[in-house]
């Protein structure tokens, strides 16, 4: 064999070695980056289960629901006492004490006999302006002129205009004599 022929020989083996060896380097280059990858996304994995069980705390905390919305048709505020629909009709002033009052009347309201009858609650906060711990007048000539001094307080509308004004103890007395009233007349 020529020497010729021994340095083509030679140098085919290095093309193909060299080939080879660039194949493999590749195939290691590609799993090298995958375990890279699967390195980050692990890490990022851990990351965040310690942030969601160390730091945020909230695996475990239940959902909260937000409370259903009940519309009561029955509540105005103190601004609208003489502006309601009815041409006669009630308006009770009320605390939680005295709620009772309220509820009792509108439970036999529903035979329709009786008058409908609004709440002002004054323990809300656009309310509170209305009690007064000094003079008053009991017969308002305007919703501006309304204040109350004892809780419960009636007053019985007609035609946008105060009626009837009615405190403390005889509230109780009023309201249970028209449902008593009320069910004679069923």
């Amino acid at each position: 064999m020529s020497k010729t022929k021994k340095i083509k020989k030679q140098m085919q083996r290095n093309v193909v070695e060299e080939s080879q060896e660039v194949t493999l380097n590749k195939k290691e280059d590609y799993i090298n980056l995958i375990k890279i990858i699967l390195s980050i996304l692990i890490f990022l994995g851990l990351a965040y289960v310690y942030t969601r069980t160390f730091i945020t705390k909230d695996w475990k905390k239940e959902e909260v629901q937000a409370p259903e919305t009940v519309i009561d048709y029955d509540s105005i505020v103190a601004k609208q006492a003489l502006s309601q629909a009815e041409m006669e009709y009630y308006v009770i002033y009320t605390n939680a004490t005295s709620e009772r009052l309220f509820v009792d009347y509108n439970v036999n309201a529903t035979s329709k006999v009786l008058l409908p009858m609004y709440k002002v609650d004054t323990t809300e906060l656009f309310n509170e302006y209305i009690l007064v711990d000094g003079e008053y007048s009991k017969t308002p000539e305007n919703v501006d002129e309304i204040q109350i001094g004892t809780l419960p307080t009636l007053i019985k509308v007609k035609e946008g205009k105060v009626v009837e004004f009615i405190e403390g103890d005889e509230v109780e007395i009023m309201l249970t004599s028209l449902i008593e009233s009320a069910n004679d007349k069923e």
